[in-house]
């Protein structure tokens, strides 16, 4: 029974790696999908604070309007955002 149970021990081991890296894999492409649509949503906001920068200039106007902070805090919160997920893949990736 000694070399029965030592592959049924190893087959074990195996499919425990094995279901170790699955996860790995789903939770960086999750985190992958995450990071896309975030700068989705970053292209966006770019877009806004650039028609509204436009306007502003068109305008003449040297004020900041509430809408424009505003959107640059979405931007540079959805930048922190990415560089956090992306430092959470390495840290999957590597160990």
């Amino acid at each position: 029974m000694g070399f029965l149970d030592d592959a049924i021990i190893k087959t074990k081991e195996v499919l425990d790696v094995a279901c170790k890296k699955t996860d790995e894999i789903v939770t960086v492409e999750k985190q992958k999908f995450n990071i896309a649509s975030l700068k989705s949503k970053r292209e966006k906001d770019f877009a806004k604070l650039g028609k509204i920068y436009f306007e502003m200039i068109k305008e003449n106007s040297e004020d900041q309007s509430e809408e424009v902070c505003s959107l640059v805090d979405d931007i540079c919160n959805k930048n922190d955002e990415i560089a956090r997920l992306n430092d959470e893949i390495d840290k999957i990736k590597n160990g």
